[in-house]
C-alpha cells in the first residue's frame, strides 16, 4: 500500500479512545462504525425456518491477542468465529 493512500486512510478513519479507558467496554471507540455495520447485517439476513450455528476458523497469522491456535485443526492459527446457516445459502 503507497504511504499517500494510508495516510488517506489513517486521516478520514480514526478510531480514537476515550478519554477515560475505565469508562465503557474496551470497543467504545468504534461505536459509530460498529452500528452500521451491525444494521446493514440485521438488514441483508431474513432468518428462514432453518438454522444452524457452527464455528469456524478464519486464518490468521499476525499479531493479535484474541487469535486462537488449535494444532490440529486444518488451519491452526486464527480468529475463531461464529458462523450462522440459513435455509438456502
Amino acid at each position: 500500500m503507497p504511504k499517500t493512500r494510508w495516510e488517506q486512510i489513517h486521516r478520514f478513519l480514526t478510531f480514537n479512545r476515550a478519554k477515560d479507558p475505565t469508562k465503557g467496554p474496551w470497543f467504545a471507540s468504534v461505536e459509530p462504525v460498529a452500528s452500521i455495520i451491525r444494521g446493514n447485517c440485521q438488514a441483508a439476513v431474513t432468518a428462514s425456518t432453518w438454522i444452524a450455528v457452527d464455528e469456524a476458523m478464519a486464518a490468521f497469522t499476525g499479531r493479535s491477542r484474541h487469535k486462537v491456535n488449535l494444532p490440529g485443526k486444518p488451519i491452526p492459527e486464527g480468529y475463531k468465529i461464529w458462523v450462522l446457516g440459513l435455509q438456502g445459502g
